[in-house]
């Protein structure tokens, strides 16, 4: 999976099109999220796709926090 920040709330993963926002709290201890999937993606795909874009921001993020040390 190929992943990507748009913007400081908004995740892509290039392939697939799934985007996940950050709707409340931060991409370390995110309260809220929405998502959207392609119409092609099952809910199985969709929880994976979540959980390796959270993954993905969570160590983008601590290695930037990391760096500024």
């Amino acid at each position: 999976m190929i992943w990507h920040f748009l913007d400081t709330k908004t995740l892509e993963e290039y392939d697939s099109g799934y985007i996940l926002t950050l709707t409340n709290g931060s991409w370390l201890l995110p309260i809220e999220i929405a998502s959207t999937a392609p119409v092609n993606m099952n809910s199985l795909q969709q929880a994976n796709y979540l959980q390796e874009g959270l993954q993905f921001a969570r160590e983008k993020l601590e290695n930037i926090m990391a760096d500024a040390i």
